[in-house]
This record gives structure tokens, sequence and C-alpha cells, in this order.
């Protein structure tokens, strides 16, 4: 296929690949083109021969199509996925309330109904959405540098869990040593304590945590349920919340813990799930020692946006990748299963958050909430 062909079938990029990979002698058949929010994604035959001189001459090609940034997977049989950053003007960034609207309440609704702890990650190349239950993954790793999009994603996630869900449905325990991400949510409803800043009330309520999960989990032997699922089908005026513990940046909290912290978050990630508890970890620092293998062993599922280098790629993913993304939400998601998805994180303003959070703190003025008052005490001495 000429480059004027591959031009009107599969459009620019491709055609720019295809010619800066000619001028090297290096033959491509392109078989498709699909454009992501910050990529475009060209699904390509290459000879093995050809695959290997492309991942060892990336920054000669990248040169010659105008990009900063190119990722190659092979996907076996010959066919590799050649995915092509796009230029800072002609990205797309994924709107939060768009692709909410469109997965809780428009056509693509279906299936999402049981889906108590909604997380949105973002939208692949080809329009599909990437939506799972945190009570299915069951904990989640998150990494990335500073203004690749964690932050923006994290809130993202929170305030779909307050949107879907009322605080007898869900709550939180924050946890922010750095105090910069969490302070949009001090007076929302859904917390389970006060959001927590120091090292020592860390560890403290870590533990209260895992108490209280103790406390479920006999509860459910003693009285026959299965897991929280079972429990608040059977008990609709007695209904537990979902704990979602968030921990940003955790290397601080586990210093000077002598074990303590890492060895409850061990515990929850082992056996939370079936009593409703679900770690989520933010980190801006992923080739610091975020957590034990151990632990990230047990969380299998990982969000990565943008690394410094491959070692921290692999610290979060198991493989290469994440140095080669572009930022402004530009993210690879590995699921429970093991396979790596590029895709576009949502986007949402920090006037949008501001407006979710007082629209909760209205909604459900007047009403108590059981919570974790013996630690609200303590976090208070």
């Amino acid at each position: 296929m000429n480059f004027n062909e591959t031009k009107l079938r599969f459009g620019d990029v491709a055609m720019q690949l295809q010619a800066a990979l000619a001028s090297k002698d290096v033959s491509i058949q392109v078989v498709a083109s699909e454009k992501g929010g910050c990529f475009t994604k060209v699904t390509a035959k290459m000879s093995s021969g050809d695959i290997k001189w492309l991942c060892e001459n990336k920054v000669t090609i990248l040169k010659g199509i105008g990009s900063d940034s190119l990722r190659v997977v092979e996907l076996g049989d010959g066919t590799v996925s050649i995915e092509v950053g796009l230029p800072c003007g002609r990205r797309e960034l994924l709107s939060y309330h768009d692709v909410m609207f469109d997965v809780f309440h428009g056509f693509d609704k279906a299936g999402r109904e049981d889906m108590p702890l909604p997380i949105i990650f973002g939208k692949m190349p080809g329009g599909e959405i990437v939506t799972r239950g945190l009570t299915r993954l069951p904990h989640l790793l998150i990494g990335g540098l500073p203004g690749s999009g964690k932050s923006v994603f994290l809130k993202s996630l929170i305030c779909s869990f307050v949107q879907n869900n009322s605080p007898e449905q869900v709550r939180f325990v924050l946890m922010d040593s750095e105090m910069l991400e969490f302070g949009w949510y001090a007076k929302l409803p859904h917390l389970y304590s006060p959001i927590v800043h120091e090292p020592e009330q860390g560890v403290m309520m870590m533990k209260y945590v895992e108490g209280e999960m103790d406390r479920r989990l006999a509860s459910f032997r003693e009285k026959g349920y299965r897991n929280i699922a079972d429990f608040n089908s059977t008990n609709e005026g007695k209904r537990l919340p979902y704990l979602v513990v968030v921990v940003d940046e955790p290397p601080n909290f586990i210093a000077g813990s002598d074990g303590a912290f890492e060895s409850a978050a061990s515990r929850i990630v082992a056996i939370g799930k079936t009593a409703g508890v679900h770690l989520v970890i933010t980190t801006s620092r992923p080739g610091a020692k975020i957590v034990s293998d151990g632990l990230k062993a047990d969380i299998p599922a990982r969000l990565a946006f943008r690394a410094w280098q491959e070692g921290d790629s692999r610290m979060l993913l198991d493989e290469d990748g994440a140095e080669a993304l572009l930022g402004q939400g530009d993210a690879l998601f590995k699921d429970g299963k093991g396979t790596v998805v590029r895709l576009q994180a949502p986007f949402i303003r920090d006037e949008a958050v501001a407006r979710i959070v007082d629209s909760a703190i209205v909604r459900y003025s007047g009403r108590r909430f059981a919570d974790a008052v013996p630690m609200r005490k303590r976090v208070a001495e």
C-alpha cells in the first residue's frame, strides 16, 4: 500500500509513520488506526526484525513524524500496536460530566446498575469507556508524576462515589500527610473520620479500620453471611457502608511506624473485600518504595500516569510503558486479569468538585450517620 492509500484509509499519522519507516528501509503494513485522547493507535503487520529495529530506534522515528512519544506493543503473529503521541493542540480531554452521564444515565448504562463503587477509568481509542467497580477489583494502586493527571483522576474517583452513593452506602477514610489533595472534602458527610495528616494518626486510623473489618467478619461468620453484599441484602434497616481508605503518599505514613501501618494495610488488601473495606493507594513518586512487594502483589489493579523512566513504570505496572505517556490524563490501566490498556482518564474541574461536595453537604444536612467517633476523639487529642 502506497503512502496516499494509507492516508486515505488510515489517516495522516499512519501515513507519516509508514513514510518515516520507509526512509529507513523498514517495511510496515498498516491494518487499522484509531484516535485516542492524546495519541493515535496504529495497528500494523511487521517482521520480527523490523519490530526489533523500531523498538531500538524510537527516537529516530519520533523525529521523522514530529511526535514526542512512541509506544510499541507486540501483539503476536507479527502484529504490533504503535501508539503515536499527538501534539498538545490536537489532544482531546475527556469530560468527567459527559462520560458520567453516558455511563450512568445514557445508553451506556446497561450493566452498571449493580456497581456500588463505580470508577470511570477513561476512554480507549475507538470510544469504549472503561468502567470497573472497586468492590470487584477490589483495591487500586495509582501512580504518576505531578501534573500527569493522577490528582485529577483521584478527584473524579471520589466524586463518582459521592454522586452514586449516600453516606449510608459508602464512607471515606482520607489520608494525606502533605495536606495537598483532600482539602475539598473536609466537610463531606461521607467521611468516616476527619482527614488524616499526621503519620501517627495514620497508623492509628489504619489499625482502627482493620479492627472494624475484623468486627464485621466475625459478625458475618456468626450470623452466616457470606459477605457485605449478602448482609446488606437481608438487613435493609441496618445496612453497613462500604469503607474506602485512600492513602496519598504511603511512604510518609509507613516511615517510623515500625511496620504497623503496612501490617494493617496488608490484612485489609488480603481479606477486606468480604467486609466491604477497600484500599486505594496513590503516589507521585513511583521510584520510591511505595509498599512492600507482598502488599503490591495483593493489589493487581493498577493505574499508571506518566512516569520518569522505565524503572518507575515497572514498579507500577510490572512492565515498561508509563515513561512514554504524555500527561494530561494519558494513562495505562492494568486490571486484575493482567491486561494493560491505554486510555484517556476523565478530567474534572476544581469548580465542579466544589459543586458536587457542596451539593452532598446540602442534601444530607441534618442527618446523622454512624462514624468512627472513638477515632475522632483520638485524632483531636
